[in-house]
């Protein structure tokens, strides 16, 4: 084998290593792309902060409708902390104990920091409340 064929051999591999990584890089552009409209899939499917609303609604008294808007939410963000939260909270005012528990329980899965802050009030407000009714 003489020295210009070598050299054309060895330029065909960095030819297809080229492109491989030509297709690595379009493979990674396309992930972020479809990442961000994913996220901006989110911020429009709602068209609001993830707490306002149903804070305005639990201070309303209007807990069916965060429990329904929660219930949405879920189909599209299963892992939101905020889903949890709000349905918790409201399933607390209704007096449903039992259904806040799992639901800030599950919360406290997800979301660990949130344990003491927010969800541990409800949680032994709710356990007392059970332990109260029986």
């Amino acid at each position: 084998m003489d020295l210009s064929e070598n050299i054309l051999r060895q330029l065909r591999w960095i030819k297809w290593l080229v492109a491989l990584i030509a297709l690595c890089f379009v493979i990674i552009a396309a992930s972020i792309g479809w990442g961000a409209i994913q996220i901006e899939k989110g911020f429009r499917s709602g068209e609001r902060t993830p707490l306002a609303s149903e804070d305005t609604l639990l201070e309303q008294g209007r807990e069916r409708e965060v429990l329904k808007l929660a219930e949405e939410r879920e189909k599209d963000f299963p892992k939101d902390p905020y889903v949890y939260w709000h349905r918790g909270r409201a399933h607390y005012q209704l007096g449903e104990y039992e259904s806040a528990l799992k639901a800030l329980r599950h919360l406290k899965d997800l979301a660990p920091n949130w344990r003491d802050e927010h969800a541990k009030p409800y949680i032994e407000a709710a356990e007392e409340k059970l332990r109260t009714k029986r």
